[in-house]
């Protein structure tokens, strides 16, 4: 799209001023390097890292002039997507300067992102103009493309003259004109006061158009076009009564847009589950969007610096229509009702209640963050849906403690569109809509990091309420008496240490109750209430899983099946107190019946995590099993540890580091009693950055045993050096000490992992040939084809190499040293095409040469073919979850 575009620029500021910083964001996705293909391969996201410079977006500038004088104007670094215009002379105050600027648009392809080309020669554009940041108390508040469709804008008028071919159609979120020459379609309109432009244009017109007195609406999503008049009427119904400065706008909605901006989970349910009342649910995520984007065109400060002001009011608002308009269905729809889940505590969950279930879910795992985190800095879970939830519980807590204070302040933020940037100016906007002392929220509330943890407890006739976690925050917080009488009262306190209720009506108090709409969202809701007319807190049994309870402990009971070659299929069944919601201590309880042998096997496991900080974890685990490992034997082990993993503060970062110790007992009763290696003690330290693009990764471990001993270190470095190109290398270097043994499984395998420790997922642990001996695991040497020698006794050295051909067609190489006692070192090679399909997961070795030499020729080819399999559930999970923590 080439374009001349005309910019005039007032400077209302009371200072000159020597340049201007524009938005280019459609330039963001011109390199692999930009802000925005950082932040999307720190989430795995890698569409922009893999895709080729010619499905990219760019922007050339042919020239930026002022008049008869051409302007300098340069690229701010590491941000290609802003752009700095330097004045010729200084543009003094209230002084207007008119700069023209041709430019050509080469959009991306938009088959990962909302924005740019679609296949059928369609566009689908939002913000793609070159524009002026604002510019408040004279500094230019300027923010890169993050994919989060936040630029901040102050309200421009624009006009614009637009020329398509006449077989395209063109949608626009601003009234326009259209006329039709020599083929051409000429499309104009003249805007004031608009933050935000998007144009849809199409060969093929694949979107419908809702218009009627209630919303304007252009989408391709059908979910929104079945949605029932009635239900678009209380959406307007709702905004019109709650906003004075309300009014119908026009709407560009893809499906994308509509699934991303949607509420979460309920945004990505499939229609064909039918377990909910889909014009329900489609009109409140219809809402939501509605909502975001009226909000977002109303305020007048970053969405991205202030995020949590501006999804909290988002939520607020969502929460009180699903309630004015009784639409809080079933947190699990009809499912609600069958008969395997109508006893759960889920079953009694209404949709609103995902906001307080979403945030004990992040708590828990210690991944929540401060609920005044710029949206930019959130880990996805927290920036859909998590943070949102606590800026609504904070709007709460608010209204507890003043009651008008919310809704002024919200008036006072839309219909006066205030403009400003500096904290301070939204601390004032707050406290002029209260009396009240609001420095315990602004300083305390929302920049709290760790979670709080009331407990309440009597002693001594008195009423006990403390913060075990000792957050040091003086917040106000409800306590909720009831009676026996039936009376019930609630005072606020604030509790900065201990509270302390002494009541000589003690015996006529039925429940005493900290936070009792749990607006903090109390990580133990078990010991913040006291009833003094029921007993201890009962077991109870669930099927599979389930939420807690506030007055109940549950046991999970659900059926399990696994499979190994030599037990074949294992059913069985699971009993644990592990939920959804992590839990400091927990079990697995897992006996299975081999159907091939006929006989029990099982695994069992105990785990108790300490947070010493949030970042920082102590892990106790024990655990034992007991399978067959080959046709005739079953193997017994037992394993504690004890380890330290200390993360990253920033929970953007993948950075971790870990020091285990561990102690084997493995029994293997076909093992010579000469040669049987019961007791084994293993440290091991590890340091890591895992990520989408780049990977590092170091482990040193070292193991001790009555006849031997073992030290190993392994470095691994990936990174993704240019257009769907990666390279990695792996180095490993293991040493044996001192090594009495005879057993060949204890030494540095070279190509098929012993694993004699048994920490891995084998489908046939102890085969040699066939397919099931074809399964790979990077551990050791990690040679794909099945040189000489198996194993080393003595020593070991090796580089694994791996290089792009194509897409996810891989060249590999390995070479090493291999030395077995009273032998010459000897080395070996092997060279091949690595299919990775998803790393780690699912992968296929084809060799082509090695010190064997050349494979394909040889008869047994297929035989030598490697593949990498995994089936275990937490390392599937971690597939699929990577990108949201």
């Amino acid at each position: 799209m080439d374009i001349d575009q005309k910019i005039i620029f007032h400077n209302k500021s009371k200072q000159g001023i020597t340049h201007l910083i524009v938005y280019d964001w459609n330039n963001s996705y011109s390199q692999s390097d930009t802000p925005l293909s950082k932040k999307l391969y720190d989430e795995y996201n890698l569409s922009l890292v893999k895709s080729e410079k010619k499905k990219r977006g760019l922007t050339k500038v042919n020239k930026i002039s002022s008049g008869s004088n051409e302007l300098n104007w340069n690229r701010i670094q590491g941000s290609p997507d802003l752009i700095k215009i330097f004045f010729s002379e200084e543009l003094k105050s209230n002084q207007k300067i008119e700069i023209n600027v041709s430019y050509t648009l080469v959009f991306p392809r938009s088959k990962v992102f909302d924005y740019g080309y679609v296949n059928n020669g369609s566009y689908t554009i939002k913000n793609f103009l070159l524009r002026v940041t604002p510019i408040i108390k004279n500094i230019s508040v300027a923010e890169s493309n993050l994919n989060l469709d936040d630029q901040f804008n102050t309200e421009d008028h624009i006009s614009m003259n637009i020329e398509i071919p006449s077989n395209y159609t063109f949608h626009c979120n601003v009234n326009h004109s259209e006329s039709e020459i020599n083929k051409l379609k000429k499309i104009s309109f003249e805007t004031n006061k608009i933050k935000n432009l998007t144009f849809f244009i199409f060969m093929n017109n694949e979107f419908e158009e809702i218009d009627n007195e209630f919303l304007d609406i252009i989408t391709n999503e059908k979910k929104i076009l079945s949605i029932k008049s009635e239900s678009l009427e209380r959406i307007h119904t709702f905004l019109s009564n709650n906003f004075n400065n309300y009014s119908k706008s026009k709407l560009l909605l893809t499906k994308k847009y509509f699934k991303e901006y949607s509420l979460y989970p309920f945004s990505d349910l499939p229609t064909y589950l039918k377990v909910f009342d889909q014009n329900s649910i489609n009109e409140i995520n219809l809402f939501k969007i509605v909502l975001r984007d009226f909000i977002r065109s109303s305020i007048g400060f970053s969405d991205r610096k202030y995020f949590w002001v501006r999804s909290g009011m988002e939520f607020y608002y969502l929460e009180k229509y699903i309630l004015d308009y009784n639409l809080n269905l079933k947190i699990f729809g009809a499912l609600s009702n069958n008969f395997f889940v109508r006893n759960h505590e889920i079953s009694k969950q209404k949709i609103n209640d995902i906001f307080n279930i979403s945030q004990l879910y992040v708590k828990r795992l210690r991944l929540d963050q401060r609920i005044s985190e710029e949206a930019q800095n959130l880990t996805r879970i927290n920036y859909r849906l998590v943070n949102p939830s606590k800026s609504l519980n904070a709007f709460k807590l608010l209204e507890l403690y003043d009651e008008n204070l919310v809704d002024q302040t919200f008036k006072t933020l839309i219909n006066d569109k205030i403009i400003f940037d500096d904290v301070e100016d939204l601390k004032n906007i707050f406290k002029s809509a209260s009396k009240k002392d609001l420095n315990w929220f602004f300083n305390d509330y929302i920049n709290m990091t760790e979670p709080l943890d009331y407990k309440i407890t009597l002693k001594q006739k008195k009423i006990l309420v403390s913060e075990k976690s000792k957050n040091e925050i003086n917040v106000p917080i409800p306590i909720r008496k009831e009676f026996i009488n039936n009376n019930i009262t609630t005072e606020i306190v604030h509790l900065k240490d201990t509270y302390i209720s002494e009541h000589n009506y003690l015996n006529n108090l039925k429940k005493i109750t900290v936070d009792p709409e749990n607006i903090f969202v109390d990580i133990n809701l078990k010991n913040n209430h006291l009833n003094f007319n029921s007993s201890r807190k009962k077991l109870k049994p669930r099927f599979f899983t389930d939420i807690e309870s506030r007055t109940e402990n549950h046991i999970y009971y659900r059926p399990q099946f696994g499979y190994n070659f030599y037990d074949g299929l294992l059913p069985g069944f699971t009993l644990t107190n592990r939920s959804p919601v992590s839990k400091p201590f927990t079990y697995i309880i897992s006996p299975y019946y081999g159907l091939k042998k006929n006989k029990l096997a099982g695994a069992l496991s105990f785990n108790y995590r300490a947070f010493i900080k949030k970042n920082i974890i102590i892990n106790y685990y024990l655990s034992a099993s007991s399978f067959h490992y080959n046709e005739n034997y079953m193997y017994k082990k037992l394993t504690p540890s004890i380890s330290y993993i200390k993360k990253d503060p920033d929970l953007k970062s993948n950075k971790y580091t870990s020091l285990r110790f561990k102690y084997y007992f493995i029994d293997r009763p076909d093992t010579n009693q000469n040669e049987k290696i019961n007791n084994i003690y293993s440290l091991s330290f590890t340091k890591a950055n895992p990520g989408g693009k780049k990977t590092k990764f170091l482990n040193f471990n070292f193991q001790l045993n009555r006849d031997f001993i073992k030290n190993s270190i392994t470095l691994y470095y990936r990174n993704y050096f240019s257009d769907y190109r990666q390279f990695s290398i792996r180095f490993f270097g293991g040493k044996f000490i001192k090594n009495k043994t005879r057993n060949n499984q204890i030494n540095f395998s070279i190509h098929n992992s012993t694993d004699f420790l048994l920490n891995n997922s084998l489908l046939g642990r102890s085969e040699t040939d066939g397919f099931l001996s074809q399964q790979y695991i990077r551990q050791e040497g990690a040679f794909k084809s099945r040189i000489n020698p198996d194993y080393a006794d003595d020593f070991i050295i090796v580089f694994n190499t791996g290089l792009t051909i194509w897409k996810w067609v891989e060249f590999y190489g390995d070479f090493g040293l291999f030395k077995n006692k009273n032998m010459n070192i000897l080395n070996g090679y092997d060279l091949g095409i690595r299919l990775n399909f998803v790393e780690d997961y699912l992968e296929l070795y084809f060799p082509i040469q090695s010190s064997n030499g050349f494979h394909p020729t040889q008869s047994n080819y297929l035989n030598n073919i490697r593949f990498v399999l995994t089936f275990d559930s937490q390392n599937l999970s971690k597939l699929f979850t990577r990108r949201w923590f």
